[in-house]
Formats: structure tokens, C-alpha cells, sequence
């Protein structure tokens, strides 16, 4: 009997490490990505909507309302990968509660919940950086952006993970495997 497949759920507040943690994931444990953000801007782009941190928010939490979280659900199927070889996928930001017990509630998948975060002086400084390059970032404030209605809920997510994860003295890779490690034993 084959082992059932594996869905890591990251969330964590903005710039607390949650992309550079996912990439390491990805690239070095094969890991097999389900990018909200990467769907959300495809789908603003069809609709003619921008494209800026606010606006994904907005169609993520109207997306929500619409189907009851159920996007999500539809967002892994359309990622996931036929092939037998994959059998541990990643849902790169996980924004609300009930988002987690969605996942929490199939039965088929052996769902893990990772809560990233860092001291607030890591965050606003990474922040700032990636706001020169990044074009949905360049726009908002730090403080606007921690402020938005969905990103002040985000914090609490940390009282249902499995593990929470301090990135502040870390690096994505040593994290990644603190994940694994997390992972394998678990699974054991």
C-alpha cells in the first residue's frame, strides 16, 4: 500500500519567511508547489483587476465568500501532479482558520500545519527590501499592510499549527529542515 499523500499548509504573517522557506522546500525536497499568489494574479489579470498586494487580497477573501474556501480545494487539483513520484505538495499561504480545517477535514490527505514567523523588526526590514523589487509590494506601506483585515488574523494561525516555525536566526535552508524533520517523524 502506497503512503498516503502529504499536504503542508505554511502560513505566517507578510515577510516572516514563508517564500524563502517554500522555495528550499521545492527545489531541494521536491516538493510539489500550489501557489495561491501565483493563481490570484492570473485570475486578477483575466478579470482586468491590478495586481497589487490589496487588490490579491481582496479577490482572495471575495474567492472566500464565493465558494466558502473551497478555492483551495480546486487550486491543489489543478496542481497536483498525476504521477506517483509526487506525494507531498505545498500550499504556500494559508490566510484563515477555517482554510486550515478544509484540508484538516480530507480524509486522504495527511495534512500538516506550519506557522512561520519572525520578531517585527525582521519582518519590516524585509519588508522594505523586497518593496523595491517586487511591483504588488512597491505600493503599500509595512504598516498598511500588516493593518489589512485578513493580515491581522493571519498572527493567530500560530495557536493551530502542528509546528511554529521562528526564521529570525535561521536560514530558509535550515528551516526547510526543521520541516522535514518535522515531517518525517511525524509520518513515522
Amino acid at each position: 500500500m502506497s503512503r498516503p499523500e502529504t499536504l503542508l499548509l505554511l502560513s505566517g504573517e507578510i515577510c516572516a519567511g514563508k517564500s524563502s522557506v517554500a522555495k528550499v522546500l521545492i527545489q531541494e525536497f521536491n516538493f510539489r508547489p500550489i501557489e495561491t499568489g501565483k493563481f490570484l494574479k492570473s485570475k486578477a489579470t483575466k478579470l482586468g483587476l491590478s495586481t497589487d498586494r490589496k487588490s490579491l487580497q481582496k479577490l482572495g477573501n471575495q474567492l472566500d465568500v464565493d465558494t466558502g474556501g473551497e478555492w483551495l480545494i480546486d487550486l491543489m487539483e489543478f496542481f497536483k501532479e498525476p504521477s506517483e513520484a509526487t506525494k507531498t505538495y505545498l500550499l504556500d499561504s494559508v490566510r484563515k482558520d477555517f482554510q486550515i480545517q478544509i484540508f484538516r477535514n480530507l480524509t486522504a490527505l495527511n495534512v500538516a500545519h506550519i506557522h512561520v514567523t519572525a520578531p517585527e523588526k525582521a519582518k519590516k526590514s524585509r519588508y522594505e527590501l523586497r518593496r523595491e523589487t517586487l511591483e504588488h509590494d512597491s505600493q503599500i506601506s509595512y504598516e498598511d499592510a500588516i493593518n489589512e483585515e485578513t493580515e491581522l488574523g493571519v498572527k493567530r494561525l500560530q495557536n493551530l499549527a502542528d509546528l511554529v516555525l521562528d526564521t529570525n536566526n535561521i536560514s530558509p535552508a535550515q528551516s526547510a529542515e526543521q520541516v522535514v524533520q518535522f515531517l518525517t517523524s511525524r509520518n513515522e
